[in-house]
Order: C-alpha cells, then sequence, then structure tokens
C-alpha cells in the first residue's frame, strides 16, 4: 500500500487528504501550493499561504496525523504519526519549499499535542482544517485535515 493510502486509512478522526502531483516548477512556489490545493477542492491561500521550515512542517503534519484537531484526542501512537509524516514529506523530491496555513510557533508540545489555540486562515468549509503542502522539483504533496467540533 501507498504512503497517501496508508496515510488517509491511518487517520481516522475527520477528512484527511493526502495526495500528491505532478507539476511544472513555473511561478512562485505558493502559487504552486495553491495549484495542489485547488485540485483536491480546496480554496487558494495565495500569499497567506505561511512558508515554514522542514522541522516545522515534519512537526504539524505528526501532530496532525497523532491528534484530532477539535479535541485532542490520539488518533494512532506518535511514533507511528512521525514515520507517516516522514514518509509523506519524501514524496516530492528536493529542493522543498513548505507551506501551512496556520500559526503553530509554539503550539506543538513535545508529545505531538497542542498547547494552544493555533489561528489559521481555512482553506475548507470544516470546522477546523489544517495541513502541509510541500513543493518539490516536478511534484508537490498535501496532507490536509478536516475536523468538525
Amino acid at each position: 500500500m501507498n504512503i497517501t493510502s496508508r496515510i488517509s486509512q491511518r487517520r481516522t478522526a475527520g477528512k484527511t487528504t493526502c495526495a500528491t502531483i505532478k507539476l511544472e516548477r513555473h511561478g512562485a512556489a505558493f502559487m504552486l501550493a495553491d495549484r495542489i490545493a485547488q485540485t483536491h477542492g480546496f480554496r487558494a491561500l495565495g500569499d497567506a499561504w505561511l512558508e515554514i521550515s522542514a522541522h516545522d512542517a515534519q512537526a504539524i503534519a505528526t501532530s496532525l496525523l497523532h491528534r484530532d484537531l477539535a479535541y485532542g484526542e490520539e488518533i494512532m501512537p506518535l511514533d507511528d504519526a512521525e514515520e507517516l509524516a516522514i514518509a509523506f514529506l519524501d514524496l516530492a523530491p528536493e529542493p522543498h519549499s513548505y507551506f501551512t496555513n496556520g500559526e503553530w510557533s509554539g503550539a506543538l508540545e513535545d508529545d505531538g499535542s497542542l498547547g494552544t489555540t493555533i489561528g489559521w486562515d481555512p482553506i475548507s468549509d470544516a470546522t477546523y482544517d489544517a495541513g502541509v503542502v510541500c513543493v518539490g522539483d516536478g511534484v508537490a504533496a498535501i496532507l490536509w485535515v478536516e475536523d468538525e467540533d
């Protein structure tokens, strides 16, 4: 089973989108983030995307796989979530640019839980939505979760 299917199958809360698209790297990286988001039925954020580091992208993806956004309930063990997050980020070849829709700094605890409320720009109609877009050389990958309160 490929990694996108494994992630979608293992994250049992809410709705999970995990996919890749091939693309030509023309234009600003945030425009390419919009392209994969819109391809999967989400709204574009344009220059409102927040560019993040590889470390933060892995931490966010791990947290989103580990716990739901609405209640912080564990979905899968932290080690499993981290393994899947790393595999997700490897879907797009280097060099990478990483994007998210929320301000995560200071929100992630060592155990993968959310310590504080996160402000974000939604790209769906769900109560909570968050994720990571990884734009690589010729491929973009998206891991997006939508949770309801």
